[in-house]
């Protein structure tokens, strides 16, 4: 049951982007909510579905690949036929969409590997997918073959964050490298290899999870540094619920929904941005602000939907089968 909340995860990224104005931080405890959930996810998949043998790795890290590019892909068409069309509205509303000036460019950004840090990115916020792609192949070769792994790994993180904030490194220094990142994925593993959680089946943690989360991402009093890792703490917490659900107990019409709108979730996180501009552009809205959310989130769930079912869907076929073939 973690569709909704990869969506509310999706929504306040968005939120954050095109009404900063609201709230300009939602984004940054969104994209570690993220990590943290494709560290959890991705221990589980590997210890149940892959398994760790050379072969089982492979076949993971080809349906990661097919599950993160052709979405993508079809979004870097539309950014590159928005930013070619309008230069100067797509880099007024956010200055790192405009054209590769190097052929290394062009392949980080058709790669994703190197777009962490990279001055032109025709999608915004595919930098935090680069770091998702390392994530991937370093955890298949090695750090969750084991619960201990695993636990050295967190322990190594949280002394990386120690260090940083001992060193009073800012925001971006906690959250954008690769090391910083290393917290979130840790902690994911984490909650799959030693069960945690397991004591928060009681009803009331379902309400009081969600609620603490979003609070803390709406009212944190510290956003640079107590909000941040309350956030982080937060997310753990809804994740750790989220694992207990048992979807026998859930209605068919909450799943459904569940469902589409976590399909829905990678798309929206991707396509807002062009989608802005080009919202702009045509003269729907002329600045950020909640105006511009509320004329793009439209386009941008009808995009989705469209990516949804004509690509995902169908490369769908394919991961099953390669799904089919592990362990």
């Amino acid at each position: 049951m973690f569709g909704l909340y990869r969506f509310a995860l999706a929504f306040l990224v968005v939120l954050a982007h095109l009404w900063p104005d609201f709230n300009n931080y939602s984004g940054v405890y969104a994209v570690f909510g993220f990590y943290a959930l494709s560290g959890y996810l991705m221990a589980l998949v590997l210890d149940r579905r892959y398994g760790h043998s050379l072969g089982g790795t492979v076949r993971f890290l080809c349906n990661r690949f097919l599950r993160l590019f052709p979405p993508y892909w079809a979004t870097l068409l539309l950014a590159f036929w928005v930013i070619s069309s309008w230069p100067e509205t797509s880099q007024s509303i956010n200055k790192s969409m405009t054209m590769p000036t190097e052929f290394g460019g062009w392949l980080s950004n058709a790669f994703l590997f190197g777009l962490n840090g990279a001055k032109h990115r025709l999608v915004p916020p595919a930098w935090s997918l680069d770091v998702e792609l390392c994530f991937y192949i370093f955890m298949g070769l090695f750090l969750t073959r084991n619960k201990w792994i695993a636990k050295y790994w967190a322990w190594a993180s949280v002394a990386i964050h120690v260090v940083l904030l001992i060193m009073d490194a800012d925001l971006g220094e906690r959250y954008f490298p690769l090391w910083a990142a290393s917290l979130p994925f840790s902690i994911g593993a984490c909650i799959y290899h030693f069960n945690l959680g397991d004591r928060f089946t009681h009803r009331k943690h379902l309400y009081w999870a969600p609620i603490l989360f979003f609070l803390n991402v709406t009212i944190a009093p510290d956003t640079n540094k107590t909000g941040f890792y309350l956030s982080l703490l937060s997310a753990a917490y809804l994740i750790m619920v989220l694992r207990q659900v048992n979807p026998k107990r859930v209605s068919a019409k909450l799943q459904k929904w569940d469902e589409f709108l976590g399909n829905l979730s990678y798309p929206v996180f991707l396509a807002h941005w062009p989608i802005a501009a080009f919202t702009i552009q045509m003269g729907w809205a002329d600045h950020k602000g909640g105006w511009l959310l509320l004329c793009a989130m439209l386009p941008t769930l009808v995009f989705a939907i469209l990516i949804h079912y004509w690509i995902e869907v169908p490369v769908e076929i394919l991961r099953r089968r390669i799904r089919s073939n592990s362990k």
